[in-house]
């Protein structure tokens, strides 16, 4: 069992379902994610993040927040047959702020603050993510997820996009194009109790207990995200495709 607990999201289960199972949208065309995060400022670091400059650490929003946004749109949509990232530094000296709010010092950041990931889906329908550090437009969502269909089309929208721990101010709706109307879709949750960011962790602690080995997961799966983010990053440096099936 692996930490990439939004595979047991009950939001992006239902999402999967209206698209699977109730073949609400038909066949997914296209899909889109604009989302903006990772951090709770834009041009500033507070010290105890201060290894998100550093990718040689291994923690950043590309190797935490991206990793988790894309498997579970994995889960949804299916894997990529191959993908361009361009990845940018626009903020190169970051300030570290103290836990008192003062400057400590300014480092230089190796790592992108601004992301982009352009592909195909193995259906062959394009993706296109952008997701960028800091919080979003003031009064707008941090995370717009569209989901393109023939018959359809999914919106999802919430405070940011890391769902795998808090979708309580996520919004789920429906534009069947032959309705006038959009419907806004319910969805139940696992638990209600532990704390949001513990809710899917601890549903992956269930399906672990009964043995639900299909529910979560395993190492196996690790190694096909540890594979396309490393995709990501050759992808931005070498200037072509990534690819990580196979």
């Amino acid at each position: 069992m692996i930490g990439l607990q939004g595979e047991l999201s009950p939001l992006i289960l239902r999402v999967k379902s209206l698209i699977e199972q109730e073949n609400k949208i038909g066949k997914v065309l296209s899909s889109s994610i604009i989302a903006a995060g990772g951090t709770r400022t834009r041009d500033s670091i507070v010290e105890g993040l201060r290894y998100f400059t550093r990718r040689i650490v291994g923690g950043n929003i590309i190797t935490i927040g991206l990793r988790h946004m894309i498997d579970f749109v994995m889960l949804v949509l299916g894997e990529l047959s191959a993908f361009r990232s361009p990845l940018n530094i626009q903020r190169p000296q970051v300030p570290i702020m103290g836990i008192d709010g003062t400057v400590i010092e300014s480092v230089a950041t190796v790592v992108a603050d601004h992301i982009m990931l352009l592909g195909l889906l193995s259906s062959g329908a394009p993706l296109s993510v952008t997701f960028r550090r800091g919080p979003p437009f003031k009064g707008t969502p941090g995370f717009i997820w569209s989901i393109h269909g023939e018959k359809g089309e999914i919106r999802i929208t919430a405070t940011g996009p890391a769902l795998q721990a808090n979708d309580d101010e996520t919004k789920l709706t429906l534009h069947t194009f032959d309705q006038e109307e959009v419907e806004v879709i319910e969805w139940d949750r696992h638990f209600k109790d532990p704390p949001r960011p513990a809710r899917n962790v601890a549903a992956m602690y269930e399906a672990f207990a009964n043995r639900e080995t299909e529910k979560y997961p395993d190492c196996t799966h690790a190694v096909l995200r540890h594979r396309q983010i490393e995709e990501v990053f050759k992808s931005a440096e070498e200037g072509r495709r990534g690819v990580y099936l196979g």
